[in-house]
């Protein structure tokens, strides 16, 4: 990926989490919206941390093996499908 683009979206890091952590709380997410504040803030800048690592790496890798693993962690403390994806899908718009 572009250096500049990895360079701007680096930039907008702290954004683009608050954005995703607004999206996740006004959404139809209970398992979100019911976690505690620090825990719920902790796991979006994991998330966008990826994310970030995916765009300076050139490649989708990093992001790929953040989600799976996220995905049966959160699928194994109850969260819905409709959940998880709700989450990457807020990052997306976000970013």
């Amino acid at each position: 990926m572009d250096a500049a683009l990895a360079s701007l979206l680096a930039a907008r890091a702290g954004d683009l989490g608050s954005g995703l952590e607004a999206a996740l709380l006004a959404a139809d997410a209970p398992h979100y919206r019911e976690a505690r504040p620090e825990e719920r803030r902790a796991r979006v800048e994991r998330l966008v941390a990826a994310f970030l690592e995916a765009v300076r790496a050139g490649g989708p890798a990093p992001f790929v093996a953040h989600v799976r693993a996220v995905a049966g962690e959160r699928a194994a403390e109850g969260y819905d499908l409709r959940e998880i994806q709700l989450a990457l899908s807020a990052l997306e718009a976000q970013a």
